[in-house]
């Protein structure tokens, strides 16, 4: 099966995996804080690139803001 080239998988803590139909989507989705906290463990791209769970500085408010602002929440590799 040939996955979309923009989509993002994105495993949790739970084992569950979450599908994002682009990186913006994934990033704009994925709160901050649960990133902190090890929430989410692993998240690819469609061609098995890894992308790095990171929050931002004094980002346990809420909602990172977004993949283009420093020190968002998902990060490529």
């Amino acid at each position: 099966m040939d996955l979309p080239s923009e989509i993002v998988l994105l495993f949790d803590r739970d084992e569950d995996l979450l599908l994002f139909e682009s990186f913006a989507r994934a990033t704009g989705w994925v709160e901050a804080i649960d990133v902190d906290e090890g929430e989410y463990t692993a998240a690819y791209s469609a061609d098995g690139a890894v992308s790095a769970l990171t929050a931002p500085e004094g980002g346990r408010s809420g909602r990172s803001p977004g993949v283009m602002a420093a020190g968002g929440a998902l990060r490529r590799l």
